[in-house]
């Protein structure tokens, strides 16, 4: 059986010192190719939780996860190949396998240990990290239904209409063109969150991502710094103390 045409650009896909973004037709491979890059990226870690696979749905992370093992128990078992792709999947699950041994990781019995989360799921683990800080108390469930959710943000920028600013300013304006007909414009709102991956991309175009991110991220530090400084004002000498004391 011949390579398929696009063997080359697989082939450096599976490449862990670079990054890839794979673009292909429904039944093309594509979850092929993501099992032996996440197998590439066990055979070199040091604990298999180093790597991180994000799915859409609860569905797919549990195929996902399912073709892993599959594959460490087809070359634990040496069962036969029928093709190239069998073949290199068996080479690399070896290498994850020695690599199982070596680390003491245990992977067929604990597959649990790989971590191949939804986006949602992802999600919560990171504020699971940060709970206190965000000052969340208990961590709450995801939704499938999230009308409370938009509803309650749509209610937060309504609000700002009472404060002078950029954000009040720019819904005076819309309240205008919606003769002053708030409860229409805030089902408008809440329309549009229901449908944000339609917009989204043209408000934060890629030109602008970076920056709008950069610049979050420096408020975050720069908030974080202060609180900081104003907590340990008090403690000034002796930090400075400690500090020479250090050099």
């Amino acid at each position: 059986m011949p390579p398929p045409a696009d063997a080359q650009a697989r082939q450096q896909a599976l490449d862990t010192h670079h990054s890839f973004a794979v673009a292909a037709p429904a039944g093309s491979g594509k979850t092929g190719l993501l099992t032996q890059r996440i197998l590439c990226l066990l055979a070199q870690a040091t604990a298999p939780e180093e790597v991180l696979c994000m799915t859409f749905t609860r569905k797919a992370a549990g195929e996902m996860r399912a073709r892993l093992i599959a594959a460490l128990l087809a070359a634990q078992n040496n069962t036969s190949v029928d093709n190239d792709y069998e073949a290199q999947n068996r080479e690399l699950a070896l290498r994850v396998l020695a690599r199982d041994r070596q680390q003491g990781w245990n992977l067929i019995a604990a597959p649990n240990r790989l971590r191949i989360l939804t986006i949602d799921s992802f999600c919560r683990h990171l504020a699971s990290q940060l709970a206190v800080d965000l000052g969340i108390g208990q961590l709450p469930e995801p939704s499938d239904n999230p009308q409370a959710a938009y509803r309650l943000a749509v209610q937060q920028v309504c609000a700002e209409l009472e404060n002078p600013g950029t954000t009040g300013s720019a819904l005076e304006t819309l309240l205008i063109h919606f003769d002053n007909d708030l409860p229409r414009l805030e089902g408008l709102l809440l329309s549009l969150l229901g449908r944000r991956e339609q917009w989204l991309g043209v408000i934060f175009s890629p030109g602008n991502k970076r920056e709008l991110l950069e610049r979050a991220l420096q408020g975050l530090i720069e908030e974080t710094l202060q609180q900081a400084a104003t907590h340990l004002s008090d403690r000034a000498s002796d930090l400075a103390q400690l500090a020479d004391y250090a050099a």
